[in-house]
């Protein structure tokens, strides 16, 4: 609220508008449990969030997600690559040189570039697209709801366990009785030339 004193034509700033001269000259710096409680909320850390190639959209957030996720895609391509280089080793004749006449295997250098060219795009596509800011957000709400699961403890999980297992074998044990009486069933009336366990 800003006092008005006599004789000011509004070319002096007043008392109050001082100090607000001040604050608008240096921004407030948000402390560190706003800053955590935005990133909580999904809101991009101030800072360290550049904008070149091999910069990360909301970084520190959805850490094991995004981890997983990593290791399941170098897993992938890994997996892939041996594909290709197996496929092109058995179907194909490149790198193969003429010694004397005959046909012989020679360094697979070409199959190593192609199977390298292909780690390399679809490295390189991987990171294009898990860094998109709609799945960062979606690894984001994954790894905030796996955080409020409520795990079960060992004991239940053990019971659990033992319970399957049990059900299972009783069931087998059923269908193992129900299939011998059909067995025997038709071998009574001549559908099954052999008895059963003959």
């Amino acid at each position: 609220m800003a006092v008005v004193t006599k004789g000011n034509d509004g070319k002096e700033p007043m008392a109050d508008d001082d100090d607000r001269s001040e604050d608008s000259e240096q921004p407030r710096k948000p402390d560190r449990n706003e800053e955590r409680e935005d990133a909580a909320h999904g809101a991009a850390p101030s800072g360290g969030v550049g904008g070149g190639l091999f910069s990360l959209y909301k970084p520190g957030q959805g850490y094991w997600t995004r981890m997983g996720t990593a290791g399941g895609t170098v897993l992938l391509i890994a997996v892939l690559a041996r594909f290709i280089f197996i496929s092109m080793n058995t179907r194909t004749k490149l790198d193969w040189i003429m010694i004397n006449g005959l046909e012989k295997p020679g360094f697979p250098t070409i199959k190593l570039v192609i199977t390298a060219i292909f780690c390399a795009v679809s490295a390189g596509l991987a990171w294009y697209y898990f860094n998109k800011p709609r799945v960062v957000d979606f690894f984001i709400a994954t790894e905030s709801e796996m955080k409020k699961v409520n795990w079960t403890s060992r004991k239940e999980i053990v019971g659990s366990t033992k319970l399957v297992i049990a059900f299972m074998f009783l069931t087998g044990i059923f269908l193992f009785l129900v299939d011998l009486f059909f067995a025997w069933l038709f071998y009574m009336i001549k559908v099954l030339h052999k008895a059963p366990f003959t």
